[in-house]
C-alpha cells in the first residue's frame, strides 16, 4: 500500500473514531441530594465538595457525558443524581449514583465508607472516596 494511500485511510479511520465518540457523548443535567439525618460530621459544603467533585471527576474521565447545572433547550438531556445519605447509628457515608438516560435506560452505582472514630480530615478523605469508588463503576 502506498504512503498517501495509507495516510489517507488512517486519516479516514480517525473522522470515523471522532465521529462516533462525538455520538456517544450524553448531555446529563446534575442533580444533587443531601441526607444527613440528625448527624452532620462536616459542614453540608464540605461533604457536598468531596463527594461530588470526586464522583464527577471519575465519571467524568469516561468522556461519555456533558454535564449542566440545569436543563438546556433543544437538547435531549438525562439526569445524573448523587445522594449523600449519612447513616448516624452506623457512622457511615453513602454516595449513590443514578443515571437516568432520555432513553429510558439508567445505570446505578452505591459506595458506603465507615466514619466510626474518625476526625475532620479522615472524614473528608473517606466522602472524596465514597464519591471516587461510586463514580469510577461507569
Amino acid at each position: 500500500m502506498s504512503k498517501s494511500l495509507l495516510s489517507l485511510s488512517l486519516s479516514f479511520f480517525m473522522v470515523l473514531v471522532a465521529a462516533n465518540l462525538q455520538a456517544e457523548i450524553s448531555a446529563v443535567v446534575i442533580e444533587t441530594d443531601y441526607q444527613p439525618g440528625a448527624w452532620q460530621p462536616l459542614p453540608e459544603d464540605k461533604i457536598k465538595a468531596a463527594s461530588v467533585d470526586s464522583a464527577l471527576s471519575e465519571i467524568s474521565k469516561t468522556k461519555y457525558f456533558a454535564f449542566f447545572t440545569v436543563p438546556q433547550e433543544n437538547l435531549k438531556m438525562g439526569l445524573l443524581q448523587i445522594r449523600i445519605k449519612l447513616v448516624e447509628s452506623a457512622q457511615t457515608a453513602t454516595v449513590s449514583i443514578l443515571l437516568r438516560q432520555p432513553d429510558g435506560a439508567s445505570i446505578s452505582s452505591t459506595h458506603s465508607e465507615s466514619l466510626k472514630n474518625l476526625y475532620y480530615d479522615e472524614i473528608y478523605k473517606r466522602f472524596q472516596k465514597a464519591g471516587k469508588v461510586a463514580g469510577e463503576n461507569w
